[in-house]
């Protein structure tokens, strides 16, 4: 490989999970270079990931991050809303429950661990960069310090210039730019935008959009929900202008897990006082639960219960004589509610785009883009179709 080759790398720091992109572009083949993900060994040894838990151990001396720390060890987590002020984190009175969740994960940051935000960023940031560098050396058999590198991290449009510095001084201190055959360049995007230019190309194509179409993006992740407006200026190459400034909440799929437990807790106090779990080991059947939800329900509802006003039995763990069926039923309304504890949040930062685009340029997006993580979920997807045209309606999955 020619010694002037470049390394784009592109990097998805997320609130729950983290992945990165690369390109290699080699002037001499005349090829254009090949997105490819990433792909990091996990604490097995021989399972891949694309994407990562963004945790660090609790034990400032434990070197254990993401897929490499031990079941049931404590663990830092939501590490990149550590790094905006407290003040500025996008903040709804809905979701009171939400942000003082953050605010104690920040304390658990600052006071166990003993870091600040940028320091707990940068040392996760290093780790991560360091299994990225094993895994694209091995898989393209090239020395990264023999190119030249360009870097991209995405930001929340709610950040505040203060808060991308400190992103700035983080990715610094993981040394990540330090990857190349001479200090690499770094970009930071919006991460609504960085979904745009992700998604467009393909959706350019298979809807016929032109110069002028104008797009919404609702980026659905673990912790935030960012949404923007952008008209395409260009297709080929396609590039995109903002036309409504973006806008992020704290309504990510994370915060599902509030709403959920607390329906748990109330159905087992329930159950508590009319005495029918008096031999229900709590633990066991909390930690099944969780599994449940984790693995099945969160992702896949309401495909994982039925169809409305089914009803879920969950079987409980008991220490002594079990009592013949099910103790706890959940019903999909249920759950549904839960979902609604977020989905409506994120409905009305959609609405608010589309109707900022009928008083700004006169007419409606030609789509509405749903990416990201949780914009995988069918219930989701399904509250957006109910709410707006079907047709205006793209679902991109996983690419944000």
């Amino acid at each position: 490989m020619a010694s002037c080759s470049v390394l784009f790398l592109g990097f998805d720091f997320g609130t729950t999970f983290s992945s990165a992109s690369y390109a290699i572009l080699d002037p001499s083949s005349g090829e254009p270079p090949r997105i490819e993900s990433v792909r990091v060994l996990g604490a097995d040894g021989s399972r891949m990931h694309s994407r990562v838990p963004s945790t660090l151990s609790a034990d400032p001396n434990a070197p254990q991050w993401g897929p490499y720390i031990p079941p049931g060890a404590q663990t830092l987590r939501l590490l990149k809303l550590a790094l905006p002020n407290e003040d500025d984190l996008p903040g709804d009175p809905n979701h009171s429950r939400n942000l003082e969740e953050v605010r104690e994960a920040m304390r658990m940051i600052r006071y166990t661990a003993g870091m600040k935000g940028v320091s707990a960023t940068a040392k996760y940031l290093s780790s991560f960069w360091n299994a990225c560098e094993s895994g694209i050396e091995a898989a393209e058999h090239v020395t990264l310090k023999d190119m030249d590198v360009r870097v991209l991290f995405t930001y929340p449009a709610s950040w505040r210039h203060d808060a991308r510095f400190r992103m700035r001084d983080a990715v610094l201190a993981s040394g990540i730019l330090n990857a190349g055959r001479s200090p690499a360049t770094m970009e930071l995007l919006p991460e609504s935008e960085a979904a745009a230019l992700a998604v467009l190309p393909g959706l350019a194509a298979s809807c016929h959009c032109k110069v002028g179409d104008l797009v919404v993006i609702c980026d659905c992740g673990g912790g935030t929900v960012d949404v923007g407006s952008y008209e395409i200026t260009s297709l080929s190459p396609l590039t995109v202008g903002e036309c409504v400034a973006g806008e992020s909440q704290l309504c990510g799929a994370i915060f599902l897990e509030g709403p959920f437990y607390s329906l748990i807790d109330h159905k087992l106090a329930e159950l508590a006082e009319i005495k029918r779990c008096a031999n229900i080991n709590r633990e066991r059947t909390v930690a099944r639960i969780r599994a449940e939800w984790e693995q099945t329900v969160k992702l896949y509802f309401p495909l994982s219960i039925g169809p409305r006003g089914q009803r879920c039995q969950v079987f409980l763990h008991g220490d002594g004589n079990m009592p013949s069926g099910p103790l706890l039923v959940i019903s999909s309304d249920e759950v549904a509610a839960v979902f609604r504890s977020l989905t409506t949040t994120i409905i009305e930062l959609a609405k608010k785009q589309v109707v900022a685009l009928l008083e700004r340029k006169g007419r409606l997006p030609k789509r509405i883009v749903l990416v990201g993580g949780f914009g995988c979920n069918p219930f989701l997807q399904q509250e957006f179709s109910d709410c707006f045209d079907n047709g205006m309606m793209h679902f991109a999955g996983d690419a944000g």
